[in-house]
């Protein structure tokens, strides 16, 4: 499957709900043999480059040439990267503009004045195997099972509204998400990339 992300479902989901607009970002890859950059942004109504909720980053995927030689893929990637952040500047910005974790060189935005940050996120390959979670968390996996506990794909999407309904009050945030919400995104994107999971 696609990086979830960047599928075309997605996008319109992002724009229905958040007023925003979608913009597939190419820079280089125009000719043959030639190194580049795809990703996928968002503008808001004064045409500035958003992260819109529920998105952790940017979907940013980099293409060099086939290379072994490390130095020369540096230079295409600080290139490449340079371009991009131009674009970027000639867009203007409001807010944070998180790039993946695969960005590991973010010297571009650094030199153009972007204030640069580590986030934090975690990528999980599913079917997860359990015995590769910490003991701490086996443990407590055990204890759930014992209890009566099983997370599964969720029956109603008013499970899973209820689960976050009490997190938002408890931690003091609001996802701004409801049943219409849901239901937008499940038809928009499927169930294979929206899915909703509930602990029963």
């Amino acid at each position: 499957m696609p990086c979830p992300l960047t599928l075309d479902g997605w996008l319109t989901f992002n724009e229905d709900r958040w007023n925003v607009t979608a913009h597939r970002v190419r820079i280089g890859l125009d000719e043959s043999d030639k190194s580049g950059f795809i990703a996928v942004g968002y503008l808001d109504r004064k045409g500035r480059y958003v992260l819109p909720p529920m998105n952790p980053h940017w979907p940013v995927a980099f293409h060099p040439t086939p290379t072994q030689i490390i130095s020369r893929r540096e230079h295409q990637w600080l290139e490449n990267a340079s371009n991009l952040v131009e674009h970027m500047l000639a867009h203007g910005t409001r807010g944070t503009v998180a790039l993946p974790p695969e960005v590991t060189d973010p010297r571009p935005w650094v030199w153009a004045g972007f204030q640069v940050r580590a986030l934090f996120t975690y990528y999980i390959d599913f079917p997860y195997e359990v015995r590769q979670a910490h003991s701490g968390v086996r443990k407590q996996i055990r204890r759930a099972i014992r209890s009566g506990l099983s997370a599964r794909p969720a029956d109603r999407a008013e499970d899973v509204l209820e689960c976050l309904y009490e997190t938002e009050s408890r931690q003091g945030f609001d996802l701004q998400l409801d049943h219409e919400t849901l239901k937008h995104g499940l038809q928009l994107i499927g169930p294979d990339a929206f899915r909703l999971y509930v602990c029963y």
